[in-house]
């Protein structure tokens, strides 16, 4: 979380100085700052994440959410390699990038869905932190009843 914090806080920093310092046309400098303070969303990869989540998020860690499809394919494992091409069709056709001959380019839609996998992920991951500790709970309840009754057929 600390991080994140220095992060954000040296992007914002960077784009005042370039806002402030530069001589180029507003415009420019719009894109460029735009570019730059762009949310970078940090994931972490489990069985359960898809192969449309891990492109997504690829796309999303670059910057102006674009990558060459031979950087994709480097950073996806050998098992998924082979329906890499047919995802970033299916992918494009639903809005959430665009190939532009051997790169691709995310767009807001495709940022979009990220962000609302990982909130469900989060709400799923916490859901099952709140069993696993009632499950807990509930042994350790278990545990001290079971005691107190050996405790009190022994004293007999």
């Amino acid at each position: 979380m600390d991080s994140v914090l220095v992060v954000t806080s040296v992007k914002w920093i960077v784009a005042e100085l370039i806002r402030e310092l530069h001589k180029v046309e507003p415009d420019r400098a719009k894109a460029e700052v735009d570019n730059l303070t762009k949310p970078t969303i940090p994931s972490v990869w489990t069985k359960e994440t898809t192969l449309q989540e891990k492109i997504l998020s690829i796309l999303a860690s670059y910057g102006g959410g674009k990558c060459s499809v031979s950087k994709l394919k480097s950073s996806i494992e050998l098992k998924e390699k082979a329906n890499l091409n047919r995802m970033l069709k299916a992918l494009q056709k639903e809005g959430f990038l665009e190939i532009q001959g051997r790169s691709v380019r995310l767009h807001g839609a495709g940022r979009k869905v990220l962000g609302e996998a990982k909130q469900a992920r989060q709400a799923r991951d916490e859901a099952q932190r709140e069993v696993q500790d009632s499950a807990a709970e509930l042994g350790h309840r278990r545990q001290l009843e079971s005691s107190k009754i050996v405790t009190g057929n022994a004293r007999r």
